[in-house]
């Protein structure tokens, strides 16, 4: 997942010395995590499942996944060609109130810019409440 980025567009904020992608394993549950900011530079998180588990290509949208609570709800479920056999549950960080560098020309227009340590905490929470509900 390559993106191509002009930050020399946006303003100057957290996100200049930001990596763009992080990936590491949840200790507490095991699950594959990453972080990946997406073209408008806010942040997308993930945890994902192996083929065993029972959540293995259900869809964000499922009755099994309604109690899961990440930033602005799950967005997105399925797989990323270069993460293998992993099924991916992830949220984005490009709702009302979150700052988007690309889009936001003043940090104060926005309530809250979501840095790296703070997507990674809600995707640790995010790997946690899968492995309760499978």
């Amino acid at each position: 997942m390559e993106i191509q980025y002009n930050k020399n567009s946006w303003p100057e904020g957290p996100w200049q010395n930001e990596p763009d992608v992080e990936r590491w394993s949840d200790v507490a549950s095991g699950l594959r995590c990453k972080i990946w900011r997406n073209q408008l530079g806010a942040w997308c998180g993930y945890a994902g499942v192996v083929p065993s588990s029972p959540l293995y290509e259900k869809d964000r949208n499922s009755q099994k996944l309604e109690d899961i609570c990440v930033h602005g709800g799950l967005t997105f479920s399925g797989k990323h060609e270069e993460e293998g056999d992993i099924w991916f549950f992830g949220f984005d960080c490009c709702h009302a109130g979150d700052f988007i560098p690309a889009i936001n020309l003043d940090l104060k227009q926005s309530v809250h810019y979501w840095d790296i340590d703070k997507v990674k905490d809600e995707v640790t929470k995010l790997a946690r409440q899968l492995i309760e509900i499978s």
